[in-house]
Formats: structure tokens, sequence, C-alpha cells
């Protein structure tokens, strides 16, 4: 029983251990990379199964006050999740998960011609989808902290008339679409 408990100890120091050098070379990799880019804050995230969270804010929020950053800051990610987004698409795609030409219909019902418009064409963003952010966007000022739930941003986009040109596999909206 001894010697169990003892390698249990050895395992959970082992595996401390390896997140503490991780959190070490993280901690002087990324203020480096920082000064690189002329990047005055950041900050960074990484979950991944089996390990210990790594969340860290690095710099300042502020340059001319230089209020340092914090880890539970609120900030809008903006175009970031589209690049995500296609990333993660393109590995489903290598693993044979799915192919980029398969209809957006197969994995989001109720979409406007969805059988016509291809992952392919959402990643490009010529899907020829209204752009929710056209209607979202402006209120932004007014209403920073205002969240939309991923199916009220698809119903706004999925609300405004298509058409097809008939040179062009490409839906293009035939009118603006405030929902809001």
């Amino acid at each position: 029983m001894m010697t169990t408990i003892a390698a249990g100890l050895l395992v959970g120091c082992n595996a401390s251990s390896l997140a503490d050098q991780r959190a070490d070379a993280l901690d002087k990799a990324i203020p480096a990379a920082m000064k690189r880019a002329s990047v005055p804050g950041a900050i960074v995230g990484i979950w991944q199964d089996g390990r210990e969270p790594y969340v860290r804010a690095f710099g300042v929020r502020d340059t001319a006050t230089r209020q340092p950053m914090a880890t539970d800051l609120y900030m809008r990610i903006g175009s970031n999740s589209k690049t995500f987004t296609v990333t993660a698409i393109l590995m489903l795609a290598d693993q044979g998960k799915l192919r980029l030409d398969d209809p957006i219909d197969r994995f989001v019902e109720g979409v406007p011609s969805g059988n016509q418009i291809t992952l392919r064409q959402l990643a490009a963003m010529r899907s020829g989808l209204y752009d929710y952010s056209d209607d979202t966007n402006p209120k932004l000022p007014q209403q920073p902290f205002r969240q939309w739930t991923p199916r009220k941003l698809l119903e706004i986009s999925f609300r405004c008339c298509f058409r097809r040109a008939a040179t062009s596999t490409i839906p293009t909206p035939t009118r603006s679409c405030s929902v809001l």
C-alpha cells in the first residue's frame, strides 16, 4: 500500500512538474513573441484534455495609462472566429469526416438554398448568405455587452431573400434584412 501511495505521489509530482514546465516555457515565449510583433497586451488560454488549464494575462490593456491586462476582461473575438472555424473544417476534411463540397444543409437545417451552398463557399465567405454583422455591428456602441446566440445570428442571416443569377452558382441577397 505504501508503494502505491508513493507511486501516486510521484506521478502527481511528474504531472505537476510537466504543467509547471509548460507554464514556464509559455511565460517566457509569449512576452518575447509579443515584443517581436509589437503587441502591447494579450490574454492567453490553453485548455487541453487531461492537462491543467493555462490562463495568463500579459502586458497592458491601455498603452497610455499602462493599465495591465487581466484574465477577466471582456472583448469581442470578432473575425478571429472565422479562422478557427475554417481551420476546424479543414482538419475534419483532412480526416475524411466531411468534404469541402458537402452542402451546408447536411449539417445545419433550415439554411436557405442550403442544398446548394457548400462548406467551401462558406469557408471562402462566398455563400451569398446575408451578413448578420451588417445588423449587429452598428448596435455594438450602444449595447457593448449584448450577446447573440448562434441560433439568433442564423435567423438574421436566413430572413433575407435570395436569388441566383443565371451565370452564378452563388446565391446573392436581394435586399437588406434588419431584424433587430
